[in-house]
């Protein structure tokens, strides 16, 4: 879509074996879809959703996550954006927590954004991986939105 488009639709699937240095083996098939809106010149809506059938460590551990943001443009290059995640275990143990909540300063060039953002509560990450992400602090790179 040109750069005045004003929707976005993404969808993508991925197939998966990866096991990273001191985690567990994990093996799978993850799906999503996002798509962002723009409400004017200044405010961007957006609404995600993935799911992910998965094995860990041999075990079943299935998700569906999903989140919805709104980012604001301040001034010039430099936005702000809120979003609220939520996700729950289709099969498999505890996942933790089910909500979270994640604020963002970012900087905006075409459609490339950079943002440095902080986890108010819940859980870190996208919600489909079984990692036990708890850093507060994050940094977010986006190629096109």
């Amino acid at each position: 879509m040109s750069a005045d488009s004003r929707g976005r639709i993404v969808a993508s699937a991925a197939r998966f074996i990866e096991q990273r240095p001191g985690q567990l083996r994990r093996d799978g098939v993850a799906l999503r879809l996002a798509a962002t809106a723009d409400a004017g010149a200044r405010v961007k809506g957006g609404v995600t959703a993935g799911v992910a059938w998965q094995e860990v460590a041999g075990a079943s551990d299935d998700r569906v996550a999903g989140s919805a943001r709104m980012q604001v443009r301040i001034a010039g290059p430099v936005d702000a954006a809120v979003e609220y995640a939520r996700r729950a275990p289709l099969s498999g143990g505890s996942i933790g927590a089910l909500d979270a909540g994640r604020v963002e300063a970012g900087l905006v060039s075409g459609e490339a954004r950079i943002a440095l953002g902080f986890l108010l509560v819940g859980f870190g990450g996208d919600g489909l991986t079984p990692a036990s992400d708890t850093g507060r602090l994050y940094l977010r790179a986006q190629v096109a939105y």
